[in-house]
C-alpha cells in the first residue's frame, strides 16, 4: 500500500502547496550523503524548494491500517503506535517514535531549514517538520561512533566478518 501509493501522495501534495508556495518545485531523489559528514547519508522521498520557504525535504507514509479513514479518525482511535498526536498548535509528528528520528536525520543530511511530512489517507495531511538541534546533536555522535567503531573497520579490513569466519572454523 505505501510503496504503491507514495507517488499519489506526493501529487496530492504538489497540488496543495501550489498554490500556496511561490515557485514551489518537487523532486524525486535518491540516496543523498552529507558533505559535511560523509558517513551520514538519508534517503528523503523528495526534496522541495520554494521562493518563500527555501530548500526542504519529503517524506511520504501511506499507513495501510488508516488507508480508508481520516488523520482525525486515527488519532481519536487512541493507536499508540500511530505516529502523529493532537498537540497544542495542532497535529505533529511524535518525538519518540521512530520517524522523528529518520526526518531529522533527513533534515540534518539534505540541509534542510523543514521537513514536510505526509501521511497520506483519504485525506492528506502534511505536518512542517523543522529541524531539532537538540534532538539531533546526541544521534549525530551516537552515529558517528557507529560508523568509527564498527563500518569503517569493516570496510576497511573486514575486521568483523574476518573474525567471524576464523571463529566458524573447524
Amino acid at each position: 500500500w505505501g510503496v504503491e501509493h507514495e507517488s499519489d501522495a506526493r501529487k496530492a501534495y504538489t497540488e496543495l502547496m501550489t498554490a500556496h508556495h511561490k515557485k514551489l518545485q518537487v523532486r524525486q531523489c535518491g540516496f543523498i550523503v552529507n558533505t559535511s559528514f560523509p558517513e551520514l547519508g538519508a534517503s528523503p522521498d523528495g526534496l522541495t524548494v520554494c521562493g518563500c520557504c527555501g530548500n526542504g525535504c519529503l517524506e511520504i507514509k501511506c499507513p495501510f491500517k488508516y488507508r480508508m479513514d481520516s488523520i482525525k479518525k486515527a488519532l481519536h482511535a487512541q493507536d499508540n503506535n500511530f505516529c502523529l498526536e493532537s498537540a497544542e498548535k495542532g497535529i505533529c509528528l511524535k518525538k519518540e517514535h521512530p520517524y522523528y528520528t529518520q526526518v531529522q536525520t533527513q533534515i540534518f543530511v539534505t540541509n534542510s531549514k523543514h521537513c514536510d511530512f505526509i501521511v497520506w489517507t483519504k485525506k492528506d495531511i502534511v505536518v512542517r517538520i523543522f529541524p531539532d538541534a537538540d534532538f539531533w546533536k546526541p544521534c549525530l555522535k551516537k552515529a558517528q561512533e557507529f560508523f568509527h567503531k564498527v563500518c569503517l573497520p569493516e570496510i576497511v579490513g573486514k575486521y568483523f566478518s574476518q573474525c567471524s569466519s576464523v571463529e566458524n572454523d573447524p
